[in-house]
């Protein structure tokens, strides 16, 4: 399950994820639909969907992306190999934006799943 998570964020990042972008990604209103679907399949369903949606988010918040734990990472392996600390404010400013990032992309993939109800 991990290899084929990592396969599918190698095509994320590549544009290369069979079925398009929009009906490979979901968001919160996407997860709900996912969950309600697994509830009524039984309880092993629900469970199974459970651990996969937190493997996933393990996954991904260690991907070296800005305001999430592997951007932390990646700013360390860089002060490491610098040999000195980052400046604190120019270390904020990169999360910051990380941050705005992830907050846009997490509305548009939010206002496809609620495309997607219509």
């Amino acid at each position: 399950m991990i290899k084929q998570m990592l396969t599918f964020v190698v095509q994320l990042f590549t544009g290369t994820i069979p079925g398009g972008f929009e009906n490979s990604v979901a968001g919160p209103v996407g997860f709900i639909g996912i969950v309600s679907d697994a509830a009524k399949m039984g309880i092993i369903n629900f469970i199974y969907i459970g651990a996969v949606i937190s493997l996933n988010l393990g996954i991904l918040n260690l991907l070296p992306i800005p305001a999430l734990d592997g951007g932390r990472l990646l700013i360390l392996g860089i002060e490491a190999i610098r040999g000195k600390k980052m400046d604190p404010n120019k270390e904020a400013m990169i999360h910051t934006v990380g941050l705005m990032v992830l907050m846009g992309f997490m509305l548009f993939v939010t206002y496809k799943d609620i495309l997607k109800l219509f």
